[in-house]
């Protein structure tokens, strides 16, 4: 297992050595955009995501995420529905702005129990950037794949987006909604 893969090596005083790993996005990597509207909850999905991750690990530990970066282009996001997706696209104002991009700052802390990873990341959506803390739980899937999974909150206005309407505003968007990620991450 890729945890268990980095063994310890005795050097001298018998004490473990932390390996520097550097991961990249599986094409099985998703995100979606989960919302509400007046008349159903709608999700659009992408499996078009860019992320690289250097990973820290001693032992069977993650002890440190270096960087974590990524991107997705916005007309990779689907809901089925070509008129709503074409809305999604006018309102995240793809035109000028064709990628949502995400970065780690800083991470504030690695939960060895239950694999949570709390951290500082810099989100751009539609132009606007914001500092977001995000969650996520880094679990091993193989001796080369490791999954970051989580859910963020976030509303659309505080990125500058109008929430999207349709038949003539008679069918309107919330403004909240949630950023679902499922990464799964190979090694380099």
């Amino acid at each position: 297992m890729l945890l268990n893969l980095v063994l310890l090596l005795v050097i001298g005083s018998g004490n473990a050595v932390e390996s520097k790993l550097d991961f990249v996005a599986k094409p099985t990597s998703v995100m979606i955009i989960k919302g509400t509207s007046t008349l159903h909850d709608w999700e659009m999905k992408s499996t078009s995501v860019n992320a690289d991750a250097t990973i820290s690990i001693d032992g069977d530990l993650v002890t440190n995420i270096s960087r974590f970066s990524g991107s997705l282009p916005v007309e990779s996001l689907k809901s089925g529905k070509m008129g709503m997706d074409g809305n999604a696209y006018d309102a995240l104002k793809s035109d000028k702005f064709p990628r949502i991009d995400f970065s780690m700052k800083q991470i504030d802390k690695i939960d060895p129990v239950t694999k949570t990873i709390t951290a500082l990341f810099k989100v751009t959506i539609a132009g606007v950037t914001k500092e977001l803390i995000v969650k996520g739980v880094l679990t091993e899937i193989s001796d080369n794949l490791l999954r970051v999974k989580g859910e963020q909150p976030l509303q659309m206005t505080d990125f500058k987006v109008d929430p999207p309407s349709f038949a003539f505003g008679t069918i309107n968007t919330g403004d909240k909604i949630v950023l679902a990620f499922d990464l799964v991450l190979a090694k380099k």
